[in-house]
């Protein structure tokens, strides 16, 4: 089966010679594994990955939770959940949320919006276009997972442009996502059973995931 992954590092990234570098690849494997059911995996821009479904192109994905997943895609199980944070540029943390311009990445549930209502919402390909124009000073600030905190405060020069105190924190979850022409009562079964048994997991996957990215 084909699973759509939205490049996001370290949650969702290339894999190293050695093994899963990241959290969801990590998953994947245990997902593989537990299932019985063979997973290729194809890493995309994180917006690509709806519109993959909804083509086609993918017959599964795993990704934050978004209601704007069609009939014809199951959401087959939570996976895990996340927190997300705001930070915002030390020169612009004081001003109101009002006025702060919010980079966020597209393709995220709706509920994210309502997290941030009163913001001006800027939508992202990647995290990478967000460090640029957060440098370049186009956004006041950012919205990311903590798992991406340590990945975005450790590229050069950025640590010293964010406060390190968020302004807005809340949780999001992970699910898998199947798509209702491939995902029959059997698989569905099978990749339910497989993860609740990562679920178990989670903290240690996390941990070794972001050990293995970073060093």
């Amino acid at each position: 089966m084909r699973l759509a992954l939205g490049h996001l590092p370290p949650v969702n990234c290339d894999d190293s010679k050695v093994g899963a570098r990241c959290i969801n690849n990590a998953i994947i494997k245990r997902l593989q594994h537990f299932s019985g059911i063979n997973i290729q995996t194809r890493l995309v821009p994180y917006a690509r990955v709806v519109r993959m479904l909804k083509g086609n192109q993918a017959d599964m994905a795993l990704m934050l939770k978004n209601d704007a997943i069609p009939n014809d895609i199951i959401a087959v199980a939570k996976v895990f959940e996340t927190k997300f944070s705001v930070y915002a540029r030390v020169d612009e943390e004081r001003l109101p949320f009002s006025q702060l311009k919010v980079g966020l990445l597209r393709g995220q549930d709706s509920s994210v919006s309502r997290h941030l209502a009163g913001a001006r919402l800027f939508d992202l390909a990647e995290y990478r276009q967000g460090v640029k124009m957060i440098t370049l000073g186009r956004l006041d600030a950012i919205l990311l997972p903590d798992e991406v905190v340590i990945y975005l405060f450790g590229q050069p020069h950025f640590n010293n442009i964010l406060s390190p105190r968020p302004l807005l924190q809340f949780n999001q979850e992970v699910w898998l996502y199947c798509h209702r022409d491939v995902c029959n009562a059997q698989r569905l079964k099978q990749l339910q059973k497989a993860i609740s048994r990562i679920q178990s997991e989670i903290p240690t996957i996390k941990k070794v995931a972001l050990e293995a990215y970073y060093n």
